[in-house]
């Protein structure tokens, strides 16, 4: 039998005269006729990455809009950050938070995208800065964002993490038995279950994905997929080399592109569906 967790979150509004101080112990104790539980102690850590400061954590381009957003919707209502009126770019992990950028927040006065949010957003924009690096944006009395690249480099991850996608699925002999490209290691599925109904014979149909962790093989995902991959090959042949064999599949290491061995795999697979 299942067991349902019930998670309360309490946000605590320090005065503007005396805000919360980084190491110090604070306790909040409620009133019973609203839960008898508590009281709850915790110590403000002010050198984490705030929440209430929405950040691409992938990266942003040099040349282009770079947003965040300051905001945190509460359930049915929402933190006034009216009080803050600008932000800075640190150098990430900088200790001295020495600004290299400073705008004003802005609070956003689009009634579409306060629908969505549920909350009231202030803009944080710096798509005037184009130096390439990793920053957080820091805005005093609130703290630091996640850390985020500047760079054309940094969407490179992403194409990693969609091609390990498609390697990580792999069905039959897929060549994920070997902990030296993942530690999500898994031995060869599926090699002669494939049966042909009206003999009765087993049939070659080695390969595929995993839908859904199943044995099943969804022919059209896989010609999508792989129309998908030879598409951008035409289309961006010199970052197919650029990305190079860096995406740690089993045929890395072999002279060819990382991302031209997992489209050959992936047209390998639909053959084999």
């Amino acid at each position: 039998m299942g067991k349902v967790q019930v998670i309360y979150r309490i946000y605590l509004k320090a005065p503007v005269d005396r805000p919360f101080k980084a190491g110090k112990t604070y306790t909040t104790t409620l009133d019973p006729g609203v839960a008898r539980t508590g009281p709850y102690t915790a110590v403000f850590d002010g050198t984490g990455a705030r929440q209430v400061i929405h950040v691409n954590q992938v990266a942003y381009p040099p040349a282009g809009p770079k947003v965040a957003w300051l905001s945190w919707w509460l359930g049915d209502a929402s933190i006034d950050f009216s009080r803050y009126k600008t932000f800075s770019l640190v150098r990430a992990g900088d200790a001295l938070q020495a600004a290299v950028f400073s705008a004003p927040i802005v609070q956003d006065s689009d009634p579409q995208n306060r629908k969505y949010s549920g909350s009231d957003l202030f803009r944080v924009d710096f798509s005037a800065f184009n130096a390439p690096g990793k920053y957080q944006v820091h805005i005093h009395g609130v703290g630091k964002s996640h850390a985020f690249d500047i760079g054309s480099g940094g969407f490179n991850y992403v194409a990693y993490t969609a091609i390990r996608s498609l390697t990580l699925a792999r069905d039959g002999n897929h060549g994920l038995d070997n902990p030296a490209m993942t530690h999500w290691t898994r031995a060869p599925a599926h090699l002669d279950d494939a049966i042909e109904e009206s003999t009765g014979k087993r049939i070659d149909l080695v390969g595929g994905h995993m839908d859904a962790g199943d044995r099943s093989k969804v022919t059209s995902n896989l010609a999508w997929t792989s129309a998908i991959c030879l598409a951008a090959m035409r289309l961006f042949p010199a970052k197919v080399e650029e990305v190079g064999e860096t995406l740690q599949i089993p045929e890395s290491g072999n002279g060819i592109p990382d991302f031209l061995d997992e489209t050959h795999a992936c047209l390998l697979k639909l053959h084999a569906a």
